[in-house]
């Protein structure tokens, strides 16, 4: 918790640093009672906002003030990082352009920089519809094609979700709109993988999803991984104790035969070296029946040159939650959706139903994602 709740701080008091310099530089200057107020309430925005992150990373159990507080400083904490955007790049337009611009066109664009005023609608616009984009929950369809190989089962249809980040920014009332939709599915079997929990999941929180998810009825089961938020919570241990009580599988780095169906195989994402993908699979034999792998990060290198796996299935990426980390998420791995690699492996990532840290939505979105997978 004091690791990750001193560098979020560290960012915010140099986002706020940044940002409380422009108030004083285009604000105060001119209007000197009319910017003071402009800074002291910035200043105590920002001051909840560095609430909310300790509230964050000690997971206080949810009451109705400790959720509006949240709620609105989390919104802020969105506010803030397009606020330092759209001021870096005016900053950067005001620098490439400060001796090429005649004194005219410079009069313009101060009249539409307004005294930073534009700068705070433009970011108020985006943060709204950044609230707007993490109130939805889609439901997207992959159709996949596994060799058949041993197994009996012609056509699987499962669910995949990912990165609830129950707590501050994900509450049980939203768990419970996400179950109705994967009931309406009516899956055979639901894969979970990770981040399910996170630092802000109280213990309270984590039993009662347990059983709600422990109660979604299905031919083959629920099956959880967890991710890489559980174990840097430091309740990793129970959060799996309360699933495996409600009646979910937990894997952690073993693979379960299912049915007479199919192999599925489980990795842990927690802290330090993983595993070997070797150790995880143990001796499931290879052309017996099709093997399935959950792993929370869309790291493919080691299942890509194992032929015992067919399919895997991750989360992590949120598909980059907000812009402009989205695009950010396509560097060096798989980001989103359904890709074939090797010629033979098949990776589908999920964005995830949930958001970390603000509950904000921009460039992607939440989803439950419905697998059908023949075996031909």
């Amino acid at each position: 918790m004091t690791v990750g709740w001193m560098i979020c701080c560290a960012a915010a008091i140099g986002v706020n640093g940044y940002i409380g310099w422009h108030y004083w530089h285009d604000a105060c200057r001119k209007h000197k009672y009319a910017g003071a107020a402009l800074t002291a309430v910035h200043l105590l925005l920002a001051a909840c906002a560095a609430v909310y992150l300790f509230l964050y990373f000690t997971a206080v159990p949810r009451s109705v003030f400790t959720t509006v507080f949240s709620y609105i400083a989390a919104v802020y904490l969105g506010l803030l990082i397009y606020m330092a955007l759209f001021y870096l790049m005016c900053d950067l337009m005001r620098f490439l352009l400060r001796k090429r611009l005649n004194r005219k066109a410079k009069g313009m664009l101060r009249r539409i920089y307004c005294g930073g005023l534009a700068v705070f609608l433009l970011a108020a616009a985006v943060t709204l519809g950044g609230i707007y984009g993490a109130r939805q929950l889609r439901v997207s369809h992959y159709t996949i094609t596994l060799p058949r190989l041993h197994t009996e089962v012609q056509t699987l249809r499962a669910a995949l979700v990912s990165d609830l980040h129950l707590g501050l920014v994900r509450s049980l009332k939203d768990l419970e709109e996400i179950k109705q939709q994967i009931e309406k599915q009516k899956p055979e079997a639901v894969f979970l993988c990770g981040d399910i929990f996170d630092e802000s999941t109280s213990p309270q929180d984590a039993e009662e999803a347990a059983r709600m998810i422990g109660g979604i009825e299905t031919r083959y089961g629920v099956f959880y991984i967890p991710g890489n938020h559980e174990y840097t919570s430091g309740r990793a241990a129970r959060q799996m104790q309360a699933l495996s009580d409600a009646g979910v599988t937990v894997l952690c780095d073993r693979t379960i035969r299912v049915a007479d169906a199919f192999f599925l195989a489980g990795r842990i994402d927690g802290k330090g070296p993983r595993a070997p993908l070797d150790e995880v699979l143990g001796e499931t034999p290879a052309g017996d029946l099709p093997v399935i792998l959950l792993d929370h990060r869309p790291l493919y290198g080691e299942s890509a040159r194992d032929e015992r796996v067919s399919l895997q299935l991750s989360g992590h990426t949120h598909n980059g939650q907000i812009f402009p980390y989205t695009p950010l998420e396509l560097l060096g791995r798989l980001s989103y959706g359904l890709f074939r690699q090797e010629g033979r492996l098949q990776v589908a990532v999920t964005s995830g139903v949930g958001m970390f840290g603000v509950p904000l939505r921009i460039g992607s979105f939440n989803e439950i994602v419905e697998l059908v997978i023949r075996f031909q």
